[in-house]
């Protein structure tokens, strides 16, 4: 057992493999409220931060361990998750096996709870009908900037930091390319956690061949997050400036214009 884990497929094929290999078994959060006093349990939960853009290789290699995650999507983020691509790219999750979940962000909901809470029910909702699954999960977005969470413990939706949920739950995430610490070590002891919760940014496993963390941001998630926005604009905006009508009829009409002023031996504007 090494003592860092680096963030390649290869290594997190390797992790899935080797919980696996000490006994682990993986269940969705939808049943983290069951306590089961004999097996080994990983709730396997992705938080969809930066871009949806290659999530799916991630996604189809848990499906090739028969391993079903939740992928917790926010809707209020810079990407569009009802963008033809990305709302493919979720329906094909669910296709692997996998479930969605709702990411909120307090940052974007109104501060009285009656009004958040409908918000809450809105968003999920939309989410439901964009993948086309009902939405049964949630889990807030940017917990590290302190803001207390009002729907921790509400009975619709199932909240992995449900309180009541906690019990002998060892909570483990990667944040920024890095770890807090190294209490994942623990699952491969000799004195393992009954219950893992296993947050994993898919964003940030995409590249291993780049070790440091601020050369991954710049040329591999900046890149990435801002090549769907060139590919539309080289793909969708370019056919459109080609096609539209209105700048082929702009030029005929300053085309009339020229040959008009030159008929008539007139200065350009």
């Amino acid at each position: 057992m090494k003592n860092q884990i680096d963030f390649s497929l290869t290594t997190y094929s390797w992790l899935l493999k080797k919980l696996n290999d000490c006994d682990f078994c993986f269940r969705q959060i939808s049943e983290i409220n069951k306590v089961d006093e004999i097996q080994k349990i990983v709730y396997l939960r992705h938080d969809i931060d930066l871009h949806i853009s290659m999530v799916k290789e991630l996604a189809q290699l848990e499906s090739a361990l028969k391993i079903s995650a939740i992928y917790y999507v926010p809707l209020t983020l810079h990407f569009n998750v009802l963008y033809p691509e990305n709302r493919q790219t979720l329906r094909h999750l669910i296709e692997l096996g996998h479930k969605i979940g709702l990411h909120y962000d307090l940052e974007t909901y109104p501060g009285d709870y009656i009004k958040a809470r409908k918000h809450l029910d809105l968003e999920v909702d939309i989410l439901s009908q964009i993948v086309g699954q009902s939405v049964k999960t949630i889990t807030m977005h940017a917990p590290y900037k302190g803001q207390p969470d009002p729907f921790r413990m509400i009975d619709e939706y199932v909240n992995p930091h449900d309180p009541r949920y906690q019990k002998d739950l060892l909570y483990v995430s990667d944040s920024c390319r890095a770890w807090r610490d190294e209490s994942l070590l623990a699952c491969f002891s000799s004195n393992p956690p009954r219950r893992l919760l296993l947050t994993i940014h898919p964003e940030l496993w995409l590249d291993g061949t780049i070790e440091d963390r601020m050369t991954y941001l710049n040329e591999v998630l900046i890149e990435k997050g801002t090549c769907q926005h060139r590919n539309y604009f080289d793909k969708d905006v370019r056919k459109v400036w080609l096609t539209h009508p209105a700048p082929r009829l702009h030029d005929e009409r300053e085309k009339k214009n020229r040959a008009i002023v030159d008929s008539h031996n007139l200065p350009h504007a």
